[in-house]
């Protein structure tokens, strides 16, 4: 991707075969199983934090509201060019 940055792409469903615990017991909780695991249990009380922050709940739901808007006006603009396209 040229950026510099490392990318590692997961199948979670297939996470009975990851061969480190940590990384197992993660995968499995984005599968949505319940994890033991005390990685996974500080990633749930991050997001339960997270969830009962209002500032952040509104930040949230603010860019929410701004891609999908960004992404209606793709949409309209790509429609634009489409029809420019036939035009000419």
């Amino acid at each position: 991707m040229n950026d510099g940055a490392k990318k590692v792409f997961f199948n979670a469903k297939d996470y009975i075969n990851a061969e480190d615990e940590e990384v197992r017991e993660f995968l499995k909780y984005v599968n949505g199983e319940k994890s033991d695991n005390p990685f996974v249990k500080e990633i749930e009380d991050k997001v339960a934090q997270v969830k009962k922050n209002e500032e952040w709940r509104l930040e949230y739901v603010t860019l929410l509201m701004r891609d999908q808007e960004n992404q209606e006006i793709g949409i309209e603009i790509g429609k634009e060019l489409g029809r420019e396209m036939k035009i000419a």
